[in-house]
């Protein structure tokens, strides 16, 4: 992968393609239901530790009706980065979600830089974030995940151990 500059990537949608893209959305989109801004992907890169994969998306702002250099909107840049699993590994990243009580980790591979410390960041800095993250949830799932469980597991069992306590005091 190869940075241009800090806020461009070797290979993401031209501006000239990002207007084309505008354009067919401009002419296929309600704007009475959805109104004139969104958001396209306009660079994604697959990447694997540890054997899982995820991947490491960015998304270009655009409202319709408004020159590119004109548009303003989610941060500076108007581009921001997304750290998303890879469906391959989706029963892994369910398995956590529907069990946050359990964990204290609750949004394994999925989250982006639309965050108010991200507000001046560069793409760069932001995609860096993002791929530090995914290490860390994949190196917590392998490393801290069942341990998490096990103190839990013993939270529940102390409590279990308390109730039986409490009826037998009122028998």
């Amino acid at each position: 992968m190869k940075w241009l500059n800090t806020n461009q990537i070797e290979g993401e949608m031209s501006d000239s393609d990002f207007s084309k893209k505008i354009e067919t959305e401009k002419k296929t989109r309600n704007i009475a239901v959805y109104g004139r801004d969104g958001h396209f992907v306009i660079f994604e890169k697959k990447f694997c530790h540890r054997g899982l994969s995820y991947f490491i998306r960015v998304n270009r702002y655009y409202q319709i009706g408004i020159p590119l250099k004109e548009i303003s909107g989610m941060n500076k840049i108007g581009k921001w980065a997304i750290l998303e699993y890879d469906k391959s590994i989706k029963d892994i990243a369910d398995f956590i979600s529907q069990h946050q009580d359990f964990f204290e980790y609750y949004e394994f591979l999925w989250v982006d830089t639309l965050h108010i410390h991200n507000e001046n960041q560069t793409l760069k800095q932001m995609f860096e974030e993002m791929k530090k993250q995914a290490e860390k949830d994949i190196d917590w799932f392998f490393d801290e995940a069942d341990k998490q469980f096990d103190k839990k597991f013993k939270e529940i069992q102390a409590l279990q151990i308390k109730i039986k306590q409490l009826q037998e005091k009122v028998k």
